[in-house]
């Protein structure tokens, strides 16, 4: 008798520790700047590989060198992940990438000081009121510090004063800007150039969880949304619920790992992993809203689940990134100018045990 109930004792203990374990947080760790887990191979034209160029914690990333949203990089998993615990219950399941997009150096327009164009002629150099002078001060034998050539003579008989016209042969070509109203050929005052338009740069990732039984689609997420970290480097969460697939998908093996960019850039990954959380912090900021400008507006996140902690921030217009505008809970905030703004909810573990999980409403301020 004492026999039976021991191991029924047991029995039962061992289905409670089952419970928990199927209960319990887990996580793989792709890549965290070792290739033990990972082989690297290309995704259409796009490229991978391991370097040195920028580092995240002191490892080594992957730069990711992409052509769109459908060439890029991918990593293989030499061993294959059971995806039905994270597709199961894609509520509690994420996708955890650390990116930072490569910033393209800005065109020069050039070097302080120097009129766009002097360097056509040899030596120029620039006078008192801001002409070019050919050959710069020292071409015209003129006295020590004297700018410009000196006084012009007079004129041949049916000359203009200053010589004959230019040649229009050899003014053919330049710009318009450098011609004096009135006088086709003649030199003008020279146009500033305008700054040029700032070099694109990655704005936009899609993910693609490729198993044998099909594939996982995030979609584009903007990097905007994603909190910076530290020097540039964003934390990319993206909820397994976001990917086009999960409905369809119920089991298989996690083979591949696809990323791309929006356009033809390259950027960097200092981390990859998949996870599964018993308990998720829940981001939910309520429902797009409508306000009138200078009037207090409260906007109010749902409540965590019972007995977990959260950290709440607030930022209320993420054109200039993802800032900390408020606290807590409820904040309240006033629009002064009317237009489209967007609100970004995050919210974090004060323990740093669960994944930062973010939430978005519009506003339309009239």
């Amino acid at each position: 008798m004492r026999r039976t109930a021991l191991i029924a004792t047991c029995v039962v203990a061992l289905v409670a520790v089952g419970l928990l374990t199927a209960g319990a947080d887990q996580k793989v760790e792709l890549y965290t700047g070792s290739l033990d887990k990972v082989d690297l191979a290309a995704w259409g034209s796009g490229t991978v590989e391991q370097t040195d160029e920028e580092m995240y914690l002191d490892a080594e990333t992957l730069r990711v060198d992409t052509k769109g949203f459908f060439e890029g990089g991918r990593v293989d998993l030499k061993d294959p992940v059971d995806v039905k615990p994270y597709v199961g219950d894609p509520a509690g399941a994420y996708v955890l990438l650390m990116v930072k997009p490569h910033k393209p150096e800005a065109p020069q327009v050039g070097v302080e000081g120097v009129v766009p164009g002097a360097e056509m002629f040899p030596g120029g150099e620039m006078g008192p009121g801001g002409e070019v002078v050919p050959g710069g001060a020292e071409a015209f034998p003129a006295e020590p510090g004297a700018w410009g050539p000196p006084a012009m003579e007079a004129a041949p008989p049916g000359e203009p004063p200053g010589g004959p016209p230019a040649d229009a042969a050899m003014m053919e070509g330049m710009p318009p800007e450098w011609e004096m109203p009135g006088e086709p050929g003649a030199m003008g005052p020279v146009t500033p150039a305008k700054p040029p338009a700032p070099p694109p740069e990655v704005k936009q990732l899609r993910v693609l969880l490729v198993t044998d039984q099909g594939e996982l689609d995030s979609g584009p997420v903007a990097l905007a949304d994603c909190s910076e970290v530290v020097e540039g480097w964003r934390r990319v969460v993206i909820p397994m619920s976001a990917f086009r697939g999960t409905k369809d998908i119920k089991s298989g093996k996690l083979e591949h790992v696809a990323v791309f960019g929006d356009l033809e850039e390259y950027f960097f990954v200092g981390q990859l992993e998949i996870g599964q959380e018993d308990q998720p912090l829940l981001a939910d900021a309520g429902e797009n809203k409508t306000v009138r400008a200078n009037h207090e507006v409260t906007f109010t996140a749902k409540e965590q689940a019972a007995g977990v902690r959260a950290n709440y921030t607030w930022d209320f217009d993420n054109i200039d990134g993802i800032q900390e505008d408020g606290y807590g809970p409820e904040a309240k905030w006033t629009f002064v100018t009317p237009g489209y703004y967007t609100v970004t909810l995050t919210v974090t573990d004060p323990a740093n045990r669960k994944v930062p999980r973010t939430d978005q409403v519009r506003v339309k301020v009239e």
